[in-house]
């Protein structure tokens, strides 16, 4: 609440513009507002024309922004694949909100704060496994590529192709109160141990489907309960076909949507899918020590100045050494040279991921 903490990207030169009627690149005044060791950086100029703030390349958010808001005023337009990247921890989160289009990337441990924002993706990386994320008021799917803790509210997630998805959550766990949607999209995928609870909305298609087998919510190995869905639809054939199409342990099962949703507006009530969901550990959360002893791996040898070789009884596509705040130290693929010279002395860890990506083992390394 100290007016001393905020500071105005226009005092940097940043301005909206349309690129059809006349070119500035804002990047340069943006980064300059972050990089001024202000907590609170804000945007609030909006123009005729479609105008919104246009960026060319990557930006740094450094630690020291705790709130970037647009005023609900400010449109930003990302070019050539650009994003507000995040790269560095902090114990404050990071609020970001009152926009449109805003593009993040998380290579962090920071929780992010994400409300009121419509058109903004937001993707994260293998470093972010453990990453909190809260979203109210977002308007706009949800597609993380590695695991996230997710406490969504007011969720509006509108993707119309049928071979999308809506809310990808690959092994993390998501909590969503109130879930509106449009399109033909899978609404949820949940794979990989994840576990999703959604608690009350409407499931609204809005469009025709191309046949009767599109599945409203997709679970492989993992756990979904929801409470209080209701889906509507006024156009032909514009519901999904089937409810939940789930898979456990190699078993396949469909739940077809008219054995719920018979006309045109009715009550899922609730479901949960079938397994102990109570005892399924996603992904992010799995102990160690348990982990190793349900897969015996022989890391040789431990500890080591340089060399290691893996001795696993399971086959895998590629390991990660990180060390102990998350940080990812090396990469390597099978047949590659497993060598921890140059890295400071110390405890790491070494995680083995399949050829679908997903992470089985997770076992101690000592560089001495």
């Amino acid at each position: 609440n100290n007016p001393e903490d905020w500071v105005s990207a226009t005092d940097f030169g940043a301005q909206p513009a349309n690129p059809q009627y006349g070119f500035f690149d804002a990047t340069d005044a943006i980064q300059a507002a972050f990089n001024s060791g202000k907590k609170c950086v804000y945007f609030g100029q909006i123009g005729d024309n479609n105008t919104a703030y246009c960026i060319y390349r990557d930006i740094i958010i450094p630690p020291t922004v705790e709130l970037i808001t647009g005023f609900n005023l400010s449109k930003f337009n990302f070019f050539n694949g650009s994003k507000f990247i995040v790269d560095e921890s902090h114990s404050a989160p990071l609020f970001i909100e009152r926009a449109k289009g805003i593009q993040i990337e998380n290579n962090s441990m920071r929780t992010l704060v994400l409300r009121s924002l419509e058109a903004s993706t937001y993707q994260n990386t293998m470093s972010n496994t453990n990453g909190k994320v809260f979203l109210e008021d977002w308007v706009n799917r949800f597609n993380p590529q590695f695991p996230v803790q997710l406490w969504a509210r007011h969720f509006n997630t509108e993707v119309q192709p049928e071979d999308e998805v809506n809310i990808e959550n690959p092994g993390g766990k998501y909590w969503i109160l109130g879930l509106k949607t449009e399109g033909r999209a899978n609404i949820i995928r949940c794979t990989q141990g994840g576990l999703t609870e959604v608690l009350g909305g409407l499931i609204y298609p809005s469009s025709s489907f191309s046949g009767t087998v599109q599945a409203a919510f997709v679970v492989q190995d993992a756990c979904l309960s929801t409470v209080g869905l209701t889906m509507t639809s006024y156009v032909g054939n514009g519901w999904y076909g089937i409810a939940v199409d789930e898979t456990q342990a190699g078993q396949s099962y469909q739940l077809p949507s008219d054995s719920i949703w018979a006309n045109s507006a009715y009550n899922f009530s609730f479901y949960k899918t079938g397994g102990d969901c109570n005892n399924l550990t996603p992904v992010q959360d799995l102990d160690l020590e348990e982990n190793i002893n349900n897969w015996k791996p022989v890391v040789y040898p431990n500890p080591t100045n340089d060399f290691f070789q893996i001795n696993a009884s399971i086959p895998w596509a590629r390991a990660v050494l990180k060390n102990n705040v998350g940080q990812t130290m090396r990469s390597f693929i099978p047949g590659s040279m497993l060598r921890v010279s140059g890295l400071e002395q110390g405890l790491l860890f070494l995680e083995l991921y399949g050829a679908n990506n997903a992470r089985i083992l997770v076992t101690r390394l000592v560089k001495i």
